[in-house]
């Protein structure tokens, strides 16, 4: 329902926008590259060249990359993505469905785990963030502990599944692990109360889950933190990317039940943008977990899973609560936020795991209501129905397409370069990531060159993480692209401009299909004092 369209031209289309697709991409290529060529798949020198990148602070989805890895060697990165994400998504509804099934009849069960698959978070996520939507590890590890919970998983067995999972979703998605393990703190803090005699055997089993864990992915987790570029300083700032209070009762335009042109200038004035704003619940959802919590408040499950759920979406307000945009009131978040890697976090994201928990309740409900009697629980059922349908994402997810140009795919074009050449490839990627294109080409000539720029993770001069490293050809350039007027065209600028490019020991001016094309050739006619050789759809210069 999301992704058919793109699967009409599924080598040149994708489900969502241009930007960061582009990179992910490139990332779902290099992986396998990298395996293959006995090259360290954590770091790339194919992108910000020479310098190159520490992947392990990307969102490189390594592990999806290479269960792709097929697709890529014969389809190509862009039906790659496809796949992933399609297997992603599919996985993440039918994992929360294994583990809602231990509470709640197979139809309760599927509508929770399909609420949670459709749900805000998911599908906003879906138009740029392949990362982000791979979160199918982190139900089935809820389900390990709760069997454990229940006595039905020893410890040191629960502490064994529970690490190799931890490690499936790191190799995953990061962030997202560090998201579940906030979630299982504060379902930890809701239970203890009530439940403190289990802590010994929590404790024990988390110590082993840690241990195997850090076996399985010690090697990315070294390479991140001590490795070579290793990001310093929060990549985010901490109180942008956070749920506006109006947004847990007010859908984006993403949900099909949206009051039009109401929420789209609601939205507009909340921090961030529209592919972090996932916070929405709505008002039925609400309700039903009160409901659920009220009529269930002495079972353990519910009473803790509706405690931790809250709290994780208080969390995900932010160190401040915002209303309309506007910040106010101190919150948790500010301590939360201030913790070492966890501040790397966005709180926005912990939505994901309220939505799991909320999925639980909606299940229970609808298991307990409508399954059950419907007549003598009018108002559950009634919450449930209400809660599934307002829900519903606007589908299908808007394709985006590219053609890539053959120079990049021949056997003799960009795929006859010597391995290591160094290129400026235009457009130059510019702050949003729209024109990253280049990080497509770069992977459908199979790594056969090495770019200077590129949209990742890296260290700025002053040892802070950044996206774009501010330069002045990247100044020069960004101006042709936007307006189409080059800078004065002086010897003093050429002279930095040389200095520029023979320092990032680049051979090679590649310029292809952008805005203002015609202008960045005429800039670098200039720059190299010579005509460029047409190939294949792209303008070449031998510097």
């Amino acid at each position: 329902m999301l992704t058919a369209p793109a699967w009409l031209h599924a080598t040149t289309s994708w489900p969502g926008n241009v930007g960061d697709p582009y990179k992910f991409m490139d990332w779902l290529a290099w992986i396998p590259h990298a395996v293959a060529h006995f090259q360290n798949p954590f770091f790339s020198s194919a992108v910000d060249a020479p310098r190159g990148v520490n992947l392990a602070w990307e969102t490189t989805v390594p592990l999806g990359a290479i269960l792709v890895w097929p697709v890529t060697a014969t389809l190509g990165p862009i039906a790659a993505y496809n796949v992933w994400l399609l297997v992603a998504l599919t996985l993440d509804g039918w994992c929360t469905y294994v583990w809602l099934r231990r509470h709640a009849r197979g139809a309760a069960a599927f509508l929770g785990g399909l609420t949670f698959a459709l749900g805000p978070y998911l599908v906003t996520h879906s138009y740029n963030h392949l990362n982000l939507v791979s979160a199918f590890p982190i139900p089935l590890l809820f389900l390990v502990i709760d069997r454990f919970v229940a006595g039905s998983l020893t410890w040191w067995r629960a502490g064994m599944a529970a690490g190799v999972l931890a490690a499936a979703q790191l190799y995953l998605a990061e962030e997202l692990l560090a998201l579940a393990a906030i979630g299982l703190v504060a379902a930890l803090l809701v239970a203890l109360p009530s439940h403190p005699p289990t802590l010994v055997r929590v404790a024990r089993a988390s110590a082993l889950a840690i241990v195997t864990c850090a076996v399985l992915a010690g090697p990315m987790l070294a390479f991140q933190f001590f490795g070579p570029l290793a990001v310093h300083g929060a990549i985010q700032p901490s109180d942008v990317y956070v749920t506006d209070l109006q947004n847990l009762f007010v859908p984006t335009r993403l949900t099909l039940l949206h009051p039009g042109t109401v929420s789209t200038e609601l939205a507009s004035a909340w921090t961030g943008n529209l592919g972090e704003q996932t916070g929405y619940v709505s008002i039925p959802l609400l309700l039903l977990t009160a409901y659920a919590l009220w009529r269930w408040w002495r079972e353990p499950l519910v009473r803790v899973v509706g405690g931790a759920s809250l709290l994780l979406l208080v969390l995900s307000l932010g160190p401040h609560v915002h209303v309309g945009g506007s910040t106010s009131i101190p919150l948790p978040g500010l301590i939360l936020m201030r913790l070492p890697v966890v501040d790397h976090m966005l709180p926005a994201r912990l939505s994901l795991i309220a939505a799991m928990g909320l999925a639980l309740l909606l299940a229970l409900t609808l298991d307990r209501t409508v399954l059950a009697s419907p007549r003598r629980a009018v108002t559950g059922s009634v919450l449930g129905v209400l809660s599934v349908i307002a829900l519903i994402p606007t589908a299908p997810i808007p394709t985006s397409t590219t053609d890539v140009p053959a120079y990049f795919t021949a056997d003799d074009g960009a795929r006859a370069l010597p391995r290591g050449t160094v290129a400026l490839v235009l457009p130059y990627i510019d702050d949003g990531g729209a024109t990253a294109v280049p990080m497509l080409w770069q992977a459908e000539s199979d790594f056969h060159y090495s770019m200077v720029d590129g949209l990742a993770i890296t260290v700025a001069p002053n040892g802070h993480s950044a996206f774009l490293v501010d330069s002045p050809l990247r100044s020069a350039l960004h101006d042709i692209q936007v307006t189409g007027k080059p800078p004065p065209e002086t010897d003093d600028l050429k002279r930095t401009l040389d200095a520029v490019l023979n320092g990032d020991h680049v051979s090679l001016i590649i310029v292809g299909p952008m805005p203002n094309r015609g202008a960045a050739e005429s800039f670098v006619s200039w720059l190299t004092g010579s005509p460029p050789q047409h190939s294949s759809g792209v303008s070449i210069w031998r510097w």
